[in-house]
């Protein structure tokens, strides 16, 4: 039985030496830009949490309801010469679709999933009035593991697409840094009672 023990935390010891350290996706900067004839007010801004987190918010009116909502989703990786290029993914999809299911399209289904907890804009079309998006944040766990580095995600949101000529609604680019988790260090509370009757 002592042996058998001895194994098991051998065995545990190894398994978490071994395992990834957990991945974080920190945002670093945020544009966005849209067509004054069909999204008024926007705005966009970041703020950071902490060392591994940093939130999104975006907010704009739409000025013409949006019954036929596409997005174009790439994204791109810092090389060596600072410079982004394309990594992967560029991809378009009917957001209108994707939220009445009647498109199960994958890259569709992992945006609306990451932004889905953080909008008032998760709902079927059409898309009108005010639309926002608060607090957002990469959550691991809905994304493929990407390589550390720095990332580039970007979306042209158009109206009209694929059925007649698109009308180019919005742009946001969003920059983030795929990292390991920093450990936090605790802040001790004292208890000044007890220093004092220390000293």
């Amino acid at each position: 039985m002592y042996l058998l023990w001895i194994v098991f935390v051998i065995h545990g010891t190894a398994l978490s030496l071994c395992a990834d350290p957990k991945i974080v996706y920190k945002f670093k900067n945020v544009e966005c830009s849209a067509n004054p004839k069909h999204v008024e007010n926007l705005t966009c801004s970041i703020k950071a949490v902490d060392w591994n987190k940093a939130i999104v918010q975006f907010d704009g009116d739409i000025v013409v309801p949006l019954y036929n909502c596409s997005v174009q989703f790439e994204v791109f990786k810092r090389g060596y010469t600072n410079t982004y290029h394309p990594f992967l993914i560029n991809t378009t999809f009917n957001v209108c679709d994707i939220l009445a299911k009647r498109s199960f399209f994958s890259y569709g289904r992992i945006w609306v999933n990451l932004v889905k907890d953080y909008t008032n804009a998760y709902h079927t079309c059409p898309f009108e009035n005010h639309i926002f998006v608060r607090n957002f944040t990469m959550e691991p766990g809905l994304l493929p593991t990407f390589p550390l580095g720095f990332y580039r995600f970007t979306a042209k949101i158009t109206e009209g697409f694929p059925d007649r000529p698109s009308t180019k609604l919005a742009f946001a680019k969003l920059d983030a840094q795929v990292m390991e988790m920093i450990k936090l260090r605790k802040k001790l509370k004292v208890n000044r009672n007890n220093t004092s009757n220390l000293l």
